[in-house]
């Protein structure tokens, strides 16, 4: 084979890879365009949950001020309306809803605010005082016995509850208390 073959051939190669380069710096560049388009999309979206956020985390703030306690429900279930999620949002629904002696909405927003924060004790005492407030005390009971579960310390806790008094001498609480 003569220079001026060897010549063609080199140059066949390095155009076919220089097309193979630039087919993949097409694709590429899509690529690029697509995540730029996904990420776009992606920052409008946080843009809105964050605006949902704060929107009901002013409501729950303005529910602490609210003197009347059908002002402060109101705002507390737009809060939970607006963003399910939102910090104490159910937990203070539901002590506005102790407040007002309403036991099955009160539990309901408890229940509401365990399943928001399974592993944050403080609905299952939420929920404990509920029943505790209501006599329920085997019930209130089982609760503390989740939020032990959950999380040792609970047990230290359970003696600086509101309703300890009430329960200190239940078997139950004995048991929970002396099986951990």
């Amino acid at each position: 084979m003569g220079l001026n073959e060897i010549l063609a051939v080199a140059n066949v190669t390095i155009t076919i890879i220089g097309v193979g380069f630039g087919a993949l710096a097409y694709m590429e560049y899509g690529k690029i365009r697509k995540l730029k388009k996904e990420l776009t999309t992606l920052k409008e979206e946080l843009n809105h949950e964050n605006s949902l956020i704060q929107n009901a985390t002013q409501k729950v703030i303005a529910s602490y001020h609210a003197t009347e306690i059908d002002s402060k429900i109101a705002l507390l279930e737009q809060a939970v309306t607006i963003y399910p999620s939102i910090y104490n949002g159910f937990n203070s629904l539901g002590y506005a809803f102790l407040e007002k002696n309403e036991k099955f909405k009160a539990v309901n927003a408890f229940k509401r605010a365990i399943d928001n924060n399974p592993d944050d004790k403080a609905g299952y005492f939420d929920i404990a005082t509920a029943y505790c407030k209501f006599g329920e005390y085997d019930l209130g009971i089982e609760y503390l016995e989740q939020a032990v579960k959950i999380d040792k310390s609970s047990l230290g806790d359970i003696k600086e509850a509101p309703f300890y008094s009430d329960i200190a001498n239940n078997p139950k609480l004995i048991r929970l208390i002396s099986s951990n």
